[in-house]
């Protein structure tokens, strides 16, 4: 399965200014890839990402406007940028009108937008 990160996981300034951001973005990834035992993204992995940059409140709810300002961080091209943000934005609010708790909320909406880790930058 592909990811969010929201996943994900995250972050203001872009990829070209800052490689140091994305490169601590990956390092997580592969911390909570570790973490859980599984070899590739997960909507767990993707969890634990957002749990570690703290983009989950107390609450279990994803902090939306903070993940979408993170984003600018680990997506330099602007249409992707822009795409990624529209998933996220949509799964996000599909997901918090609907039934359930908090958690079942939050996975709803990373499995939704999974396939926005396609977006996201590449190490060089």
């Amino acid at each position: 399965m592909k990811i969010l990160v929201l996943v994900a996981c995250l972050l203001t300034i872009s990829y070209a200014g800052d490689p140091q951001i994305l490169q601590a973005f990956y390092d997580n990834y592969g911390n909570c890839r570790n973490e859980l035992n599984v070899p590739e993204w997960t909507p767990e992995v993707t969890k634990c990402m957002l749990q570690h940059d703290e983009l989950i409140d107390e609450q279990g709810i994803i902090k939306k406007e903070e993940l979408l300002t993170k984003f600018e961080n680990i997506i330099s091209d602007e249409t992707n940028l822009s795409q990624a943000k529209e998933i996220v934005s949509t799964c996000y609010d599909q997901a918090y009108q609907g039934s359930g708790s908090n958690d079942e909320k939050t996975i709803t909406t990373i499995q939704c937008a999974m396939h926005v880790n396609d977006l996201f930058d590449k190490l060089q």
